[in-house]
Formats: structure tokens, C-alpha cells, sequence
């Protein structure tokens, strides 16, 4: 009943019958997050751009409310692996796979987005991808690299912005 998408490593883990570390759910407007959060009783933890909760299925699960969207493709754009393009489209009840998806799965390798709007957090996102048998090509590295220089961090609040939503920041 929510216009919304569960979105990124739930979906892999699924599609790869791994553990469900945790689900993040993205939204068409700041509205169905509300909708979302009132129905719902339990402990939240709210940050600047997401709302957590672990009472429902016992597994965090975050709602990013830092951007809304009006397709899947546009949250496919600030992921920064190509192995967490995957959704569930909770308002037509579809899967939605970014063009090389099962590709990258079935060959356990990352491809990164230098896109990313939070290409900071990646680093330690390649290791933890790493330690589950996935390969991280050495020019995937060297886009992660430019990347990172390109970003032009000269305030807290600058680095906030990045970080804000990732990991429980």
C-alpha cells in the first residue's frame, strides 16, 4: 500500500540466498515516508536523512528519506555498486534489475558507479563486498580513486552531506 521501493544488498542477498543484513527503503515523496512511520509502532532512530528501525522483522530497516525519486532507475544512479542495482517496487509488486545485475552477480564481480552520491563510504563497502567472494577490478578502483578527489569537501557540513545516511550516520 506504500509507494515505495525496497532497494540495494537486501535484494542481492535474496537473489543469492545470503542473509538479509538489513533493508533500506527509498520513496516517490517525503509524504508516503510519513505514511510509512505513523503506521508504524516501534523504536525509531531518525538522522538527518533516515529513519531506522529493527521492531518489525528484527533486521534494521532504513528509511532513506535524503532524496525522493520517481523511478527506480534514479536510485540505481546513487548506488555505488552494480551488484546492489536491484529493487522491489512495492506499488506494482515487480523486480526491477539494473542493466548488468545478474551478470555481475553470477561473475561475483563489482562494477562501481562514479556517480555515486556516496562514493566516500565505498572503501570499506569493497572490503566487506570482498570478504563475501566478490572481485573488485583494479580499474573499478582507479574510478573509485577520481572520485574521491573530485570531492570537494571544505566544511563539516560538507562531509555530513556525504556520510548522512550510510551506515547508521
Amino acid at each position: 500500500k506504500y509507494k515505495c521501493w525496497i532497494a540495494g544488498g537486501a535484494i542481492l542477498s535474496i537473489f543469492t540466498g545470503e542473509e538479509v543484513n538489513d533493508v533500506d527503503v527509498f520513496f516517490r515523496s517525503k509524504e508516503d515516508v510519513f505514511n510509512v512511520i505513523n503506521s508504524r509502532s516501534g523504536n525509531w532512530y531518525f538522522t538527518k536523512w533516515s529513519a531506522t528501525t529493527s521492531d518489525i522483522i528484527r533486521k534494521p530497516i532504513q528509511l532513506v528519506y535524503k532524496n525522493t525519486f520517481s523511478s527506480v532507475e534514479e536510485i540505481f544512479k546513487t548506488f555505488d555498486f552494480s551488484v546492489c542495482c536491484a529493487a522491489y517496487d512495492c506499488e506494482t509488486e515487480e523486480f526491477v534489475f539494473g542493466d548488468t545485475f545478474f551478470e555481475d552477480v553470477m561473475s561475483r564481480t563489482i562494477h562501481f558507479n562514479h556517480h555515486t552520491d556516496g562514493a566516500i563510504m565505498t572503501l570499506p563497502r569493497i572490503v566487506k563486498y570482498q570478504e563475501r567472494g566478490y572481485s573488485f577490478p583494479k580499474p573499478e578502483l582507479m574510478k573509485v580513486e577520481l572520485t574521491l578527489a573530485n570531492y570537494n569537501l571544505k566544511s563539516w557540513d560538507d562531509v555530513s552531506n556525504v556520510l548522512s545516511g550510510t551506515y547508521g550516520s
